[in-house]
């Protein structure tokens, strides 16, 4: 136990307090000034802090001393080992030891010193937040259970804050005194609010900015500097303040002007005086390269946020750098300027581009997971071509073949892919005046094949895709799918109640019970797989054999669900999605995303089949070439939002509504649009496909609808050193709308079908080993729709029926 190794009087800190004028509030707020922060505990246990206490400082001195303590114990092991198996265990034991101290805290001890320098950080935290006259006390208060642990009470009385009053400015410049007057609308400091030592540094960062972007190269942030007066006593809580600007005493403040542009897309030091005497010079830039230019020079010249005679700006020169990374043609560009001809107010300016390798070659491996595919592994190899085009373009081509679990089956997938992508929109050039170069325009050209074995029908897809993407003046992401064509061709249809083993045992046991032909069955009283059960299901819809009427619709039901998964789907439409996302970085654990995406298929193509009088299929609808075309509208609407609790607790939220609507040429969506409910990243609780639609129970191998809803919340907490713990509740399910189903137990058909909303609860456990997480969720039936609605509550919330699912990264 941890009391063992504490020494007397020694008391661990278990927590914090901080009250400020007699109220308590959040210690996480104040956090980062408190120089001694608790141990994790878990269950009350701090269980870092056993696994740390638990190493030793010496493990290989102690492991020697017990060897050689007993002379008669060296001489047992070194019979039973070598010397070389004795040092190998020496190695795993201090390797062992090494690991506690990596994954496990260090004890902390409640220390006057740091509770000090704690105090001090307050005092100084308050002063910057205009309370200068702040009293801050501590001390520690020893739980009433255990005299071994405590915490620490700060209290903190602020006192008046102070305010800011006049403000002034003593500008040396002129030229710098009219800048400023002419923006200060947009200052940080005014009048009547209160002291903030954030607001004097914002203030600073604007100056510097506006500074340097409205023509003043050479200006110094040191320049800036700021006066304030404080009454000591506390009597006056006014502050009055004085900007000051000191004038450049090396070089005047002055407005700049580039007076020439360079642009240079090979390495400098590489080009020769040949390509120096030779330049291309396109709206007054000049090109330089090493040898023929494989660049158009208007592609380049575009990127260029600053012309000749324009005045200098910050601004512009890194809106060049980014709009030249975003190319991904280019190693670390640059921009640099040096005074033209010895001027004192003009510049040359000279952009720097190291151009990547025009060939390269990938070869992947990866580990993939998704809510198909418990567990895989894949293969990529990859091929890209930059400049194909002379406009930074990029030809990527690549094969993947990959091999995993889904379930109890092995399934296997391989593809071929060539992309191209256009750093620029092909469009009518009015658009591109809406959507200018700083938005990150961007044309995707796709074709790409796979096929798929193992799952399903063994399908076997064909897509060619047209798209846009760019960033928006509010930094979302945008995309419009302008041109989407995928031809699904399910290859082994005859397959289907091999793999549909669950419609495979209905119909067989209607079969059995019923006036059957028996050369139906084989040998062993089973419908023989194809011939026999198409034969019996075929004298069922002819009323060649009777049944009642729940036979009959089971048989219907399972005929109209093979006829629509073994059908071959031609999807030809358009999408648009919007995505704002304000995560940082991957560390912010503070932060929200949302994303709707519109799916419109098979009207265009409606339009031209009505023209031109398509012929119809054997159910009634169009087709052009050969195959009925897909008809629907879908929409898709995700929201994620993450709130940070404390330094290692987070608290996550996810909704989702999704819902394709056939109509027209289709009454019901292909079964690559459609929505299915279960898996790791889903309703834990369930395996993927297995629940839903509505209370049907999931009578079928791969259950799925077209109306989804699903809503998941987690609570994420550190356990020890990497190894982190959840606790879920997802909710959701799936169901049938606006299609031809008529099942009630599938169909949403008013807002009472909401009572089938599933509930799982359970936890998780999680290991970060850098590039991405391991994670280990249980999942426990909560709330059960396909129960009768007295027994849904808990009926199947125990161990043996608990679902268990493996999985990389975070669900959401």
């Amino acid at each position: 136990m941890i009391s063992k190794n504490i020494e007397n009087k020694e008391i661990v800190l278990k927590s914090s307090e901080i009250y400020i004028n007699g109220q308590s509030i959040p210690k996480d707020s104040l956090k980062p000034l408190l120089t001694q922060d608790k141990n994790n505990f878990f269950l009350g246990v701090p269980f870092s802090a056993l696994l740390y206490e638990s190493s030793k400082k010496e493990p290989d001195t102690i492991f020697n001393n017990w060897i050689n303590k007993n002379p008669k114990r060296e001489k047992r092991i070194t019979k039973i080992l070598s010397k070389k198996q004795i040092f190998q265990i020496k190695k795993y034991i201090k390797n062992f030891n090494d690991w506690k101290k990596r994954n496990g805290e260090e004890l902390q001890i409640i220390d006057s010193t740091k509770t000090q320098i704690s105090i001090e950080n307050l005092k100084s935290y308050f002063k910057n937040n205009g309370y200068f006259k702040s009293k801050i006390s501590s001390r520690v208060e020893v739980d009433l259970n255990n005299k071994n642990y405590g915490k620490v009470i700060y209290k903190i009385d602020l006192g008046s804050q102070y305010y800011l009053d006049s403000i002034k400015t003593n500008i040396q410049s002129p030229l710098l005194d009219s800048i400023y007057t002419q923006n200060i609308k947009d200052s940080f400091l005014k009048k009547n609010s209160s002291f903030n030592t954030l607001n004097f540094e914002s203030e600073r960062n604007r100056l510097e900015k506006l500074f340097k972007n409205s023509g003043i190269y050479n200006f110094q942030i040191s320049s800036i500097s700021f006066q304030v007066s404080r009454d000591t006593t506390g009597t006056d809580l006014r502050i009055p303040v004085q900007i000051n600007i000191a004038e450049n005493t090396l070089k005047k403040y002055r407005v700049h002007q580039i007076s020439k542009v360079n642009i240079y897309t090979n390495n400098f030091i590489s080009l020769s005086e040949k390509d120096f005497e030779n330049p291309i010079t396109f709206e007054n830039i000049n090109i330089f390269s090493k040898g023929k230019l494989r660049y158009k020079p208007k592609n380049l010249t575009n990127l260029i946020s600053f012309k000749k005679g324009d005045l200098y700006s910050d601004l512009q020169r890194s809106k060049t750098i980014k709009q030249l990374n975003n190319l991904e043609n280019f190693q670390y560009p640059s921009v640099s300027y040096n005074y033209y001809k010895n001027s004192n107010n003009q510049l040359e300016a000279n952009v720097l581009l190291n151009p990547k390798k025009r060939f390269s070659l990938g070869f992947g491996f990866d580990i993939k997971h998704s809510n198909i595919e418990d567990i895989g592994i894949a293969f990529e190899t990859s091929f890209t071509s930059r400049n194909i085009f002379q406009g930074a373009e990029r030809l990527e081509i690549s094969s993947r073949g990959t091999i995993g679990k889904s379930g109890n089956t092995t399934i296997s997938e391989y593809g071929v892919d060539v992309r191209f992508k256009f750093p620029r929109l092909f469009l009518p050039s009015n658009f591109k005046k809406v959507l200018p170069i700083e938005y990150s325009p961007t044309t995707y050209l796709g074709l790409g094949t796979s096929k798929q074995t193992n799952i399903g029908l063994d399908r076997q897809s064909f897509k060619f895709d047209l798209n846009y993407d760019w960033i928006n003046q509010y930094d979302k992401k945008i995309n419009l799918g302008l041109f989407n064509i995928e031809l699904v061709n399910n290859k082994n249809s005859i397959n289907y109640f091999n793999i549909y083993t669950n419609s495979f045992n209905s119909i067989n046991s209607i079969a059995l019970n019923s006036n059957t032909n028996s050369s139906y069955f084989d040998s062993y009283n089973n419908l023989i797989i194809p011939g026999g059960i198409n034969s019996f299901i075929n004298d069922v819809i002819n009323n060649n054999i009777p049944l009642n009427e729940t036979d009959l619709n089971s048989v219907n039901y399972i005929n109209d669900r093979r006829n629509r998964l073994t059908a071959n789907n031609l999807i030809i439409g358009s999408n648009f999605s919007i995505e704002s996302n304000n995560r940082r970085s991957v560390f912010d654990e503070d932060f929200s995303q949302f994303k709707i995406k519109l799916e419109l298929a098979g009207t265009l193509t409606n339009f031209f089949a009505n023209q031109f009088k398509a012929p119809l299929d054997e159910y009634g609808n169009k087709k052009i070439l050969g195959l009925a075309y897909s008809q629907y509208f879908k929409t898709e609407l995700n929201y994620i939002k993450h709130w940070t609790i404390s330094s290692n607790s987070t608290f996550a939220f996810r909704g989702y509504y999704g819902i394709a609507i056939p109509f027209g040429n289709s009454d019901n969506v292909p079964f690559s649009k459609s929505f299915f409910s279960g898996g790791s990243n889903d309703n834990r609780a369930w395996e993927v496909y297995r629940l839903g639609p509505g209370s049907s129970g999931a009578i079928s191998e791969f259950n799925e609808a077209n109306m989804k809803i699903a809503f998941n919340i987690e609570y994420r907490f550190g356990l020890i050193g990497k190894l982190d713990g959840a606790v879920f509740t997802d909710f959701g399910n799936i169901w049938n709308v606006f299609d031809n189903t008529e099942d009630p137990k599938r169909t949403f058909n008013s807002f009472k079908d909401l009572n089938e909303i599933a509930i799982g609860s359970g936890i998780g456990i999680r290991y970060n080993v850098g590039y991405f997480v391991l994670r280990l969720d249980m999942g426990l039936k909560t709330y059960n729709p396909a129960l009768d609605l007295e027994k849904r509550w808990l009926t199947d919330f125990n161990l043996k029926k608990a679902v268990f699912n493996i999985g990389l990264n975070y669900p959401f």
